[in-house]
Formats: structure tokens, sequence, C-alpha cells
């Protein structure tokens, strides 16, 4: 299902595009929200809507060990786009190994890279939103997994490494390729600011840069870990409330 936000943004679309759309979507009205709502008919019509081609086929035999996915099933998931749509039931995982999002269309799976278009992806209890970190003198855009929305952002970065398989030799039989879960790297993001990677407590509170004595008072006072991440969401969380 996708949303329109505001009703005024379908009026002023070319004519080429609400064909484009009348081709793809029907009509109906939501309840609850009394927003103009339309109705996806084919999942491959998102994928064309977004304008991505890559795909990977579905197999029945895996030819590797491991998962590159958060969740190996596609489940039903929603994407919000461009801050106007709302894409709503569509079957997604995540493929952490390529970082991409996943969409299912009778046993081929689409790939939905990350772009600033996507405001956020919803799976399951998991939010995940856009954002772009430095590597060496590059930025980098991925998928995030939403940790805490606020003055003060968190975001986990997951990580998937593949071990290459091994061939045949005299004692010992061949071995595929294998997935492995990597460590989680953890994000601080103050306001609009660029995400930066931090370890440890300390260095949390010297991201935020702000009301450093209270943060180290109500670290005291709650006995809160160094390398917790419950914990740093904790504390993120009650600098957000000051």
């Amino acid at each position: 299902m996708i949303i329109f936000k505001d009703s005024a943004i379908f009026t002023t679309m070319t004519k080429s595009i609400k064909f484009f759309l009348c081709l793809m979507l029907f009509f109906y009205k939501t309840s609850a929200q009394e927003q103009e709502a339309w109705i996806i008919k084919y999942t491959i019509n998102l994928i064309d809507y977004l304008n991505t081609r890559k795909t990977y086929q579905s197999s029945q035999e895996k030819e590797y060990d491991g998962s590159p996915y958060l969740n190996e099933n596609f489940v039903a998931g929603d994407l919000f786009y461009d801050g106007k749509y709302w894409f709503k039931d569509i079957p997604l995982r995540y493929n952490i190994y390529h970082d991409e999002m996943e969409l299912s269309d009778k046993g081929t799976a689409y790939a939905i890279a990350p772009t600033h278009l996507i405001d956020q992806v919803i799976i399951s209890t998991d939010t995940f939103v856009v954002d772009s970190i430095q590597s060496g003198s590059n930025k980098i855009k991925g998928f995030f997994k939403l940790l805490l929305k606020g003055k003060v952002s968190l975001l986990l970065k997951m990580n998937v490494g593949l071990l290459p398989g091994q061939s045949a030799k005299l004692y010992n039989d061949a071995t595929p390729p294998k997935f492995t879960r990597d460590k989680n790297i953890i994000y601080a993001s103050i306001g609009k600011d660029q995400p930066q990677k931090f370890r440890n407590i300390n260095e949390l509170i010297a991201i935020i840069n702000d009301k450093q004595k209270l943060l180290s008072e109500y670290i005291k006072m709650n006995k809160l870990s160094s390398k917790n991440t419950k914990d740093f969401i904790k504390l993120a969380s009650y600098y957000n409330s000051l």
C-alpha cells in the first residue's frame, strides 16, 4: 500500500506520472487517517517505481553455509519513501552482507539499495534508516538499525563477512563459502550531523559534548556499563529528556 501524506501532491503530478500510477494502482479511502491511499497490485510495480533492477534468484539448495540475512524469510514490512509515500505490507528482508533491502516477487528477490530518498524501513520490530558514514576520504551510504531517535540518535551497523570455500583435499571434503556475523558497530548522531562511531560510554559522552557532569552523575547513579548497548540507550535517552 502507498499512502500519500498530502493529497495535493497527486494533483500536481504531470499527466505522464498520473497515467503510470493509474496503471499500477487503484484508489480507496482510509477511515482511520482520512488520507488518499493507493494499493499496489503487483510487487514488480514497486520495483519499477524505485527504479531498481538488481535481482537475486532464489535457489532450492544453498551454495553456502550461514546466512547473509538478518532473517532468512521475507516478512511483511513498510517502506517510507521521499517524505510522501508509504509502501505498506510488502515482503521484505535485510541482506546485511550486501547492505540492501530485498523485496520478494514470485521467487525472485529484488534489491533496494540504500538511498536518502528512503525515510525508513520497518521490518517486524526493527526500524532501519539510511545515513552516511565517513570511510577514508569517502562518504558511504548504508542501512542502519535505529536504536534511538532524538537530539542524539543511536544507530547500529550490522556486519556479515564471507569466508571463502575450500576445495577437496586428500583427507578433507570440499567446504562451501560461509557467511559469518561480524561485530556490530554503534554510531551516535547529534541532530543532523554525520554519525560517529563509538566503542564505550566515555566516547559517547565525548560525542554528545554537552551536560557532561549530569551525564557522569547519571552513569554512577544507575551503574551503567561502559560497553553495554542497552546502557548506551539509557544514557542517550536521559540526555534527550534534559
